[in-house]
């Protein structure tokens, strides 16, 4: 098959459901990957999963990653190497403690923490970038971080699993600010390259230190997570190819009530009402957020 076949087939799929459907359908397995990854987590080590999960990912994508390069080599090429391992050090760092922070916190205050990434990727990329950010972004911000408050008062205290996923979440921020400077020198195939064999360098090696053989029910459920993962990155993409990012992105939100949802069906966990209004500040400052940039950038 030829790229532009592959192409082709690509928006026939992408045609079958209207652009936010597929990023609802991106939430859903967004949200049962982690569910899955919860339910693991508290047999396996994290970094373990984290590394298998990686190893069924690059499987999957790195034929189509290939395809198309005169060479493996020329497709590994960067014009900007550091910024390459910088994102893939942050990028496993934030994967770490978020998913070591979803182990130990419920479901529904883990998933509404790591959506402050939006304030934390907005006040990097006015610091680092010189992007300018209004008042009301600023004020949006504010509103973030005083939903985190909430959240931490719901679990007793700034315990340090709900510091972990801050710290998830800052990572997570500062890695969309340096993709936006890669995606400006280096092709996607080559970052999704640099990304896929860097986070599993970093991984293989604390997981040669921990590795517990799974077993066969396990390992099945550790390959699900890699297609879950591959599925989910698919069906955003398939979103934001058919739709413009402001109308489709903030459905990405509803990522919180599926994980209220499998929080209660699969761990008999109510959220907190300091939860949902921490979640109601955290969400409306991210869209907010997110739609006045968008507003600038048009």
């Amino acid at each position: 098959m030829t790229s532009a076949e592959a192409t082709a087939n690509g928006r026939s799929l992408d045609s079958l459901l209207p652009a936010p459907a597929w990023m609802l359908v991106s939430a859903v397995l967004f949200s049962s990957m982690v569910a899955l990854f919860k339910l693991l987590g508290s047999a396996v080590p994290v970094v373990e999963i984290l590394f298998l999960r990686q190893l069924m990912v690059l499987v999957v994508v790195l034929p189509g990653v290939f395809r198309g390069f005169p060479g493996s080599l020329a497709g590994f090429r960067s014009a900007a190497p550091g910024l390459q391992i910088l994102r893939v050090v942050l990028s496993a760092a934030a994967m770490l403690a978020g998913f070591v922070a979803v182990v130990h916190l419920p479901l529904a205050e883990s998933t509404t923490i790591s959506f402050t990434r939006v304030m934390f990727a907005m006040c990097l990329a006015a610091l680092l970038l010189g992007e300018k950010v209004g008042p009301v972004r600023w004020i949006a911000g504010v509103a973030g971080l005083g939903g985190v408050a909430l959240v931490a008062h719901a679990e007793g205290a700034w315990n340090g699993y709900v510091l972990l996923a801050l710290v998830s979440a800052v990572c997570a921020g500062s890695v969309t600010v340096i993709l936006k400077r890669l995606t400006a020198v280096d092709r996607s195939r080559t970052i999704l390259l640099w990304h896929s064999l860097g986070l599993l360098a970093l991984t293989a090696v604390p997981t040669a230190f921990v590795w517990q053989t799974p077993s066969l029910e396990q390992a099945g459920w550790i390959v699900a997570l890699g297609l879950l993962m591959t599925a989910t990155q698919w069906c955003a993409f398939a979103a934001l190819r058919g739709g413009d990012a402001s109308a489709v992105a903030p459905i990405e939100y509803s990522r919180l009530l599926w994980s209220a949802f499998l929080g209660y069906l699969l761990f008999d966990h109510i959220p907190d009402p300091a939860v949902a209004a921490g979640a109601v500040l955290i969400v409306g400052a991210g869209v907010l957020a997110s739609l006045r940039s968008t507003r600038k950038q048009g």
